[in-house]
């Protein structure tokens, strides 16, 4: 071969990498060294090369070494002895270039091509899913991380529920060791959330890290409908229910009540306590109410302020002894409370109805009324006090 740079600079002008010339049987007669890889390692790729050309004469082929994790891209050229500087002898000149920037660049993009569309189809089903409860996200979570466990933490309201959902159907965590936050917020007041997941899924970490965000959203905005909602139905000062949840109450779940007992109850003496010991006082005196209603109340039994000193309990599908039994425990509570923080006396008068369906709950309501404020005057008498009085 007398003029290799000749015939490069007629077959390959201004090209870069490695240029190897062979014969027909692909045998190594020169080569350039524009790359890092010796002799050896061409013999060893060249058996998997076919020279089977098509009239252009030009073949493309591919090289994966994984010993050096490179790969590289051959364009082969079929010369004939006829061309300048192949001196009359046919030959191949194999052009060889290093792309495995360009392959992992291609893979990377491969991987989060991948991982955007798992994120897109993430972000679809939890969106569809926002307007539920914020524990809904978890099965997504298990999908979309290959997790075994999803755990979510919420604190509101000074209180922690924590909702657990599993592959295997259990609804319990007894061991949190082997799973990792995802994410999770605590604010100044207490409230917030932590979401977990097992680490024994498949996704990536920088899969994890983008879709934590998506979470972090749904489970934000689910709460945030949930304190909108809470507050909604809620007395602020009390915390408890209002008399906007008792109208809702009234016009759906009632309805359904095979009976139904109410507490009507009335605060005494709370205008004298603002006169004489000042707003603060009398603040105190609605909330040590609350607390003694509270400590009758459940899923089944709703306590509310209606509004100023007017309290209300309502209990379905009890019988009346069960409901006589809450007024017991009420006025039970009470008397601890007042025992537990003298100042300022809480005392309440209460009016106590039941009723079977079919009722009218206005005029059990009503009946309850009429026997809290003849319970209110007895109270007032039996202090020897102006039954009118305030």
């Amino acid at each position: 071969m007398a003029d290799l740079k000749q015939l490069m600079s007629v077959v390959l002008p201004d090209r870069i990498g490695e240029l190897i010339v062979t014969d027909l049987d692909c045998r190594m007669i020169t080569r350039n060294h524009g790359l890092d890889f010796d002799d050896a390692k061409w013999r060893s790729w060249s058996v998997t090369f076919e020279a089977d050309f098509p009239e252009s004469n030009e073949l493309e082929w591919e090289i994966a070494d994984r010993e050096s994790d490179c790969y590289y891209k051959v364009r082969s050229f079929l010369i004939s002895g006829d061309s300048p500087g192949a001196d009359g002898q046919d030959c191949i000149v194999h052009h060889i270039v290093d792309v495995s920037e360009y392959a992992e660049l291609f893979r990377d993009l491969s991987v989060y091509s991948g991982e955007l569309r798992r994120i897109s189809q993430c972000q679809s089903r939890l969106i569809s899913s926002i307007s539920n409860e914020p524990e809904d996200c978890l099965p997504i979570a298990l999908d979309f991380f290959g997790a075994e466990t999803a755990v979510l933490k919420i604190w509101f309201r000074e209180r922690e529920t924590v909702y657990v959902r599993t592959r295997d159907g259990s609804d319990t965590v007894t061991d949190e060791s082997g799973l990792t936050e995802l994410c999770g917020y605590r604010g100044i007041g207490g409230e917030g959330y932590s979401m977990l997941i097992s680490r024994t899924g498949e996704s990536s970490e920088r899969l994890k890290n983008l879709l934590s965000g998506e979470y972090r959203l749904f489970i934000e905005n689910t709460l945030l409908k949930k304190t909108i909602i809470y507050d909604s139905e809620h007395d602020i000062m009390t915390d408890m229910y209002n008399r906007v949840k008792f109208s809702d109450l009234a016009a759906t779940e009632v309805h359904e009540y095979r009976s139904v007992a109410i507490l009507n109850l009335d605060v005494n003496y709370l205008k004298r306590t603002n006169d004489e010991h000042g707003h603060e006082a009398g603040n105190l005196l609605l909330i040590k109410a609350a607390k003694s209603l509270k400590a009758i109340c459940s899923d089944t039994v709703y306590g509310f302020r209606m509004g100023g000193d007017e309290f209300m309990v309502m209990a379905g599908n009890i019988s009346r002894s069960e409901g006589e039994e809450l007024v017991k425990k009420w006025r039970e509570a009470l008397g601890r409370i007042n025992e537990e923080e003298p100042f300022p006396e809480c005392v309440m008068a209460c009016g106590f109805a039941y009723a079977e369906a079919p009722f009218v709950l206005r005029e059990v309501i009503d009946e309850s009324d009429a026997l809290m404020y003849a319970d209110k005057r007895a109270i007032k008498l039996s202090r020897g006090e102006d039954p009118d009085a305030r």
